[in-house]
């Protein structure tokens, strides 16, 4: 579970990154606000992506045909939990879904994001989200959902093909239809020997999903063979880095890119 970084004036002022070698694990196509933040700050970025999001195994095809089907209004809600789900369901939307959805908030339903930077995806085409739980985990989101309705409601839940099951079993427990839509898949990546030296040589290293963890983990060992800080961007990620054999790790108070690039100054500053 990940967010964006905002991107107003930098509220800690000098570097207090110079001279920090920091790797940095997330996707290509997800690391460029990470990297961009950490460098103002004086880091020196090192990206080394542990994992890539592909297309889910039909294509997209399940995914536009329930796209289409929200547009229409056939769900109550849209959960969405991750900035790459709500890329893809964005991405999915037929020719006119955008205009529909923002043009008619009734008739498409109501939606809810895991956190600020998965619903930015959506406010920044015009489309409003109803609900963001103020913890940014799926504890935080099912504490959050309203009750379902005595005449029922559906749900529209796409997520990663290997998704966490505590959300959509907990909604289902509390009486709504859950339908879960595969929107990405997500593949582990080799590492060249290039990428393994600069990972041993760097002060820190982020993690920014579970994915991440585990498959730093399978790749290069745990502690000791890892940089002296692994900082992760929330519990759950932080857990999996853990239970893999990962020792000292960091999870950001505030799981966002925004938490996670504080807790890093934290840790290294101190």
């Amino acid at each position: 579970m990940s967010g964006e970084i905002d991107r107003g004036s930098d509220p800690l002022p000098g570097l207090p990154l110079a001279g920090r070698r920091i790797v940095v694990t997330r996707p290509e196509e997800g690391s460029g606000t990470l990297t961009a933040r950490l460098e103002r700050l004086g880091a020196a970025v090192v990206e080394v992506p542990l994992v890539a999001t592909v297309e889910p195994a039909d294509g997209g095809e399940a995914l536009q045909q329930a796209a289409a089907r929200w547009v229409e209004g056939s769900y109550e809600w849209l959960v969405l939990t991750s900035p790459t789900g709500a890329r893809r369901f964005v991405a999915a939307l037929p020719g006119d879904g955008r205009r529909s959805a923002q043009r008619d908030r009734q008739t498409s339903g109501q939606v809810a994001c895991i956190g600020p930077g998965t619903a930015s995806v959506l406010t920044g085409i015009g489309i409003a989200v109803d609900l963001i739980p103020e913890r940014h985990v799926a504890e935080g989101m099912l504490a959050a959902f309203p009750p379902c309705p005595p005449t029922g409601g559906s749900i529209l839940f796409p997520r990663a093909a290997a998704g966490r099951d505590l959300l959509p079993d907990g909604l289902a427990a509390r009486g709504w239809s859950v339908e879960l839509i595969e929107a990405y898949r997500t593949v582990t990546l080799d590492l060249a020997e290039t990428d393994r030296a600069q990972i041993a040589a760097a002060d820190a290293i982020l993690l920014t999903s579970s994915s991440a963890a585990q498959r730093l983990v399978d790749v290069l060992g745990p502690s000791p063979s890892l940089p002296p800080h692994v900082v992760c961007i929330g519990p759950i990620t932080a857990e999996t880095a853990t239970r893999a054999g990962v020792r000292d790790v960091r999870a950001a108070e505030v799981h966002s890119l925004d938490g996670l690039v504080d807790t890093v100054v934290a840790v290294l500053a101190s």
